[in-house]
């Protein structure tokens, strides 16, 4: 039980970590939002959220295919070979990582729009469950329950969010760059699991790997024009 309790908490770090970078880029494209808002200006703000919704997908995707991948190499990096157990909860984590992100750039959009309290019933009754599930799972199936779970509640809250800013501002994002996305992600993917092969199971040889893989991925989005500069200036 003490073990599980460490390795229980180890995630939730990492996790935290891995969120905390989605928050800042979300952050990022708030004022302009907020802005479009109070002037009413609907095509404006719908054209600046989709463009911050196309960006967050396209770093939030190979972030959770790298973490999957190299969830070893990184459970050693941060934890320590005491958290190699660990690996399969962070494999799950980095899905819900990802739901943590989209759903905090929906509930940003929700308080932009000063609609916050329409969206307190959803989280109330996603954290209640949460908990629920949690004192009801996690005695017999331990911290793979609780990532698990994890994932379900940020998928419960994304449904709840979407719904509320189809209502409320009309915005539904569109998700035409994920062909083109998925497929940056998977040549990456592929490079990277090669590479994890051949490079030392060291902090170094981590730190190369996802260097690599950063810059192919770089290179696939640029070759694939799913980023323009002229996009990401607007952001």
């Amino acid at each position: 039980v003490r073990a599980g309790g460490r390795w229980a908490g180890f995630l939730w770090r990492f996790s935290g970590h891995g969120f905390g970078r989605f928050v800042l880029l979300i952050l990022s494209s708030f004022p302009v939002m907020v802005r479009y808002l109070g002037e009413a200006d609907s095509a404006r703000f719908r054209r600046a959220a989709q463009r911050a919704f196309d960006f967050l997908l396209i770093t939030t995707l190979p972030t959770v295919g790298m973490i999957f991948l190299l969830a070893q190499r990184i459970a050693m990096l941060l934890g320590g070979d005491q958290f190699r157990p660990a690996v399969a909860s962070i494999q799950i984590l980095a899905v819900a990582t990802a739901f943590m992100g989209i759903n905090s750039f929906f509930g940003i959009v929700i308080i932009g729009a000063n609609r916050q309290r329409d969206a307190l019933w959803l989280n109330f009754v996603a954290r209640a469950l949460n908990i629920a599930f949690n004192l009801a799972l996690v005695p017999a199936y331990g911290y793979i329950a609780a990532a698990y779970i994890t994932i379900a509640s940020e998928i419960a809250i994304l449904i709840g969010e979407i719904y509320l800013v189809r209502r409320f501002l009309g915005f539904t994002p569109q998700v035409r760059l994920l062909p083109r996305v998925l497929l940056a992600v998977a040549v990456t993917s592929g490079f990277a699991y090669a590479l994890d092969r051949l490079a030392l199971p060291s902090p170094g040889g981590t730190l190369l790997v996802l260097a690599a893989a950063c810059v192919v991925y770089a290179g696939c989005t640029w070759a694939l024009r799913v980023v323009r500069l002229s996009e990401i200036v607007e952001l």
